[in-house]
C-alpha cells in the first residue's frame, strides 16, 4: 500500500513541478467556446469548486488582486465540479478573469495534481511553471518579482536558501558532475527556451552560491561552471553584468587556480605549530618554521587560521582527534594574524599562493608534498574519537609564544 501511495504521489506531481513546462488543458468558456489553458503571456491557473469554503476565501482575495490591475497577467478560473448552474452563478460574481471548465472528465487532476481545491499555479510566457501550490499573497510576491523594474539583486537570501535545500538532497554523495547537472538543467529551462532574463538571474544566483561555498566539490565545479556560463561576453554585456557577475567569475577562477589539487605545494618555510601524536621520545607539539614540502605526514594537513575566528576554533578543536586517531598524521597550524604582524611579506606570499579569502583553510598533502585536497573539513575527517579530558588545548600558551 505504501508503494502504491508513493506511485500515485509521483504520478500526480511529476508533470507540474516548478521549472517544468505547464501541461496544456482543453477547456470551455460559459458560452461553450473552446479555450486553451495556459494562454499567452503570464498565466494564473486557479482550480476551484463552488462548494469549497476555502475556495470562496481564496476567490475573494484573488478577485481583489485582479481588481487592482497592477500586473498584466491572464487569470484562468478553472471550475473542477459538474454543477453547471452553480458554476454560472459563481461566474456572474467574479469579473476580470477567464472562466473555464470541462463538462467531460478531464486529465487536470493528474497533470496538475489537483486532488483538493483550491490549487493555484503561475506560468511564464514561455510556458514554464514558476509557482505551484500558491495562495494569493504568495502569487503577489512572485508577480512583484517578475515585474520588478529595478536591477536584479544576485545572491538574495531566498535564492541561496532554495539552492541549499536543493543540494542538501545529495547529502555527502555530492559530486562535481551533480553541481554541473543542476546548472545545465537550469540553463536548458531558461536560455534553451529563449528566456535570457531568467537565464542571467539563475546563473548569477548560481555563481554567488558557488562562490560562497568553500568546499572542494563546489570549488572544483566553479571552474567549468564559470567557463561555460559566465565567460559569455555576448550574454553578460552590460556594465552591471561585468561589475556584479563577470568580475566575480574571474576572481573565482583565480582563487581556484592557486595551488591546485595534484600540484606540489610551494617550497616555503612557514612559522607554525606542528601537532602529531606524542610518543615516548617526541613531544606531540613543536613550534618553529617548517618546510611545507617536508611535513611527511600520512596524511599531512596545513591549517591556516585566525585565533579570533569562531569557525577556526571549532576546526582547531578537531585537530586533537585527528592526531589521536592516526599516529602518522601531521597537522601544521599557521596563525595568519600572527604572520601579518611578524612576517607580513611571507603572509602576503601565502595569500597569493593559497585561497585564504575565508578562514579556516585546510590543505591536505601527501608524503611528497603534493596537494591531495583543499578546503578540508577536519570535523568530518576526525571521526568519533573523543577528546581526552585534560589534554593540552590546540591554542595553548606554547602556540602564542611561537608568534
Amino acid at each position: 500500500m505504501d508503494l502504491l501511495n508513493a506511485r500515485v504521489f509521483v504520478e500526480f506531481n511529476k508533470s507540474s513541478l516548478i521549472g517544468m513546462p505547464a501541461p496544456a488543458l482543453s477547456t470551455f468558456a460559459p458560452d461553450g467556446s473552446y479555450v486553451k489553458v495556459p494562454g499567452e503571456g503570464y498565466s494564473v491557473l486557479f482550480f476551484y469548486d463552488t462548494g469549497c469554503a476555502t475556495c470562496k476565501v481564496e476567490s475573494a482575495r484573488l478577485k481583489a488582486l485582479v481588481g487592482e490591475g497592477k500586473y498584466p497577467v491572464n487569470v484562468y478560473a478553472i471550475y473542477v465540479g459538474r454543477d453547471g448552474a452553480s458554476w454560472k452563478s459563481y461566474v456572474a460574481d467574479f469579473k476580470g478573469v477567464t472562466h473555464v471548465w470541462s463538462p467531460e472528465p478531464a486529465d487536470w487532476q493528474r497533470l496538475y495534481g489537483v486532488l483538493q481545491t483550491p490549487r493555484m499555479f503561475l506560468v511564464s510566457p514561455s510556458g514554464e511553471i514558476l509557482g505551484r501550490g500558491l495562495d494569493t499573497p504568495a502569487l503577489e510576491l512572485l508577480l512583484a518579482r517578475e515585474f520588478s523594474s529595478g536591477p536584479y539583486v544576485y545572491g538574495e537570501a531566498s535564492q541561496m536558501a532554495a539552492l541549499d535545500q536543493l543540494f542538501a538532497a545529495f547529502g555527502d554523495s555530492l559530486k562535481v558532475s551533480d553541481v554541473m547537472d543542476v546548472a545545465d538543467y537550469t540553463a536548458a529551462r531558461t536560455f534553451g527556451e529563449g528566456n535570457m532574463d531568467a537565464f542571467k538571474q539563475n546563473m548569477g544566483d548560481f555563481l554567488y552560491y558557488v562562490s560562497s561555498r568553500k568546499t572542494e566539490v563546489f570549488r572544483e565545479a566553479a571552474v567549468p561552471f564559470v567557463k561555460k556560463y559566465i565567460q559569455l561576453p555576448e550574454v553578460w554585456d552590460t556594465p552591471e553584468d561585468k561589475a556584479q557577475v563577470v568580475s566575480l567569475g574571474e576572481l573565482l577562477l583565480d582563487l581556484c587556480s592557486r595551488t591546485p589539487v595534484g600540484s606540489p605545494v610551494p617550497d616555503l618555510r612557514v612559522p607554525g605549530v606542528l601537532r602529531r601524536k606524542p610518543c615516548l621520545f617526541v613531544s606531540g607539539t613543536r613550534s618553529g618554521a617548517f618546510a611545507l614540502r617536508k611535513l611527511k605526514g600520512s596524511p599531512a594537513y596545513v591549517v591556516f587560521y585566525s585565533p579570533n575566528c569562531q569557525a577556526c576554533q571549532e576546526m582547531l578543536a578537531s585537530v586533537e582527534r585527528v592526531v589521536a586517531e592516526n599516529r602518522r598524521a601531521r597537522v601544521l597550524l599557521v596563525d595568519m594574524d600572527g604572520l601579518m604582524t611578524d612576517a607580513p611579506e611571507l603572509a602576503h606570499r601565502l595569500l597569493d599562493t593559497f585561497d585564504l579569502t575565508a578562514l579556516p583553510m585546510v590543505v591536505e598533502l601527501d608524503k611528497k608534498g603534493v596537494v591531495q585536497h583543499k578546503y578540508v573539513d577536519l570535523t568530518a575527517v576526525s571521526g568519533t574519537v573523543p577528546v581526552v579530558s585534560g589534554t593540552t588545548p590546540v591554542i595553548s600558551s606554547e602556540v602564542e609564544k611561537s608568534h
